[in-house]
This record gives structure tokens, C-alpha cells and sequence, in this order.
């Protein structure tokens, strides 16, 4: 199942990926910028859009709604934080630090224009 997740690096990004790994998502990509979302989401088609913090907590709901509607898919909007956000898909979600799986998470980064 593919999976992408809009934001910047850092240790809510990299939860993300384990988290969504850990629940099922073994094709990632992530965007940086909401703006770049439409491109990987024609290219991509995730069955599941989850939005990282930084993002979620400095764009509009207008620019959300516009994101989950291009993307036809479940969106998770990650305002109260990435852990938190990650629980709704279940304990296996789970970020402890527990390597359930038995390879490393693939993630697709957008080439440059």
C-alpha cells in the first residue's frame, strides 16, 4: 500500500514513516511543501495522505480539504502531533521504537524539475 506524507524532515517525519511503516505502508513518499502535493499524488496514488504537523498547523483548512479531495483517500491531519495522529490506525502504528518488520521502509522522493 502506498502512503505519502507532506512535510519536513526531522523526527516528526521520520515517525511518521516508521509509523506508517509499521501499519502496513511499505511504499512512502513524502513531499516537503502542500504545494507539491498534487504532482506526487497524480503520480503516486496513495491510499493514504497523512499530514505532518508543521504543515498541518500553518496552512488553511481550504488548502487540507483541497489536498484530501485531489487525493480521493483517508487523510490524517497530524495538528496535536505525529504520535498521536499515528494511533488512529491502530496499535501496530505504534512508535516504541520496536522494529516489526523485516526490511526498511521504501520511500519515493519527487525528483526535481
Amino acid at each position: 500500500m502506498h502512503a505519502l506524507a507532506i512535510g519536513h524532515a526531522g523526527p516528526d517525519a521520520a515517525a511518521a514513516v516508521n509509523g506508517l511503516w509499521n501499519a502496513g505502508y511499505h511504499s512512502i513518499m513524502r513531499v516537503e511543501e502542500s504545494n507539491d502535493a498534487g504532482a506526487a499524488i497524480a503520480s503516486f496514488h496513495p491510499e493514504l495522505v497523512f499530514v505532518l504537523p508543521d504543515v498541518a498547523q500553518s496552512h488553511s483548512m481550504a488548502t487540507l480539504r483541497a489536498i484530501a479531495k485531489e487525493a480521493d483517500a483517508p487523510v490524517i491531519v497530524a495538528r496535536a502531533g505525529t504520535e498521536r495522529a499515528l494511533e488512529c490506525l491502530g496499535p501496530s502504528a505504534a512508535i516504541d521504537g520496536a522494529d516489526r518488520s523485516s526490511s526498511r521502509p521504501t520511500i519515493h522522493f519527487p525528483l526535481a524539475a
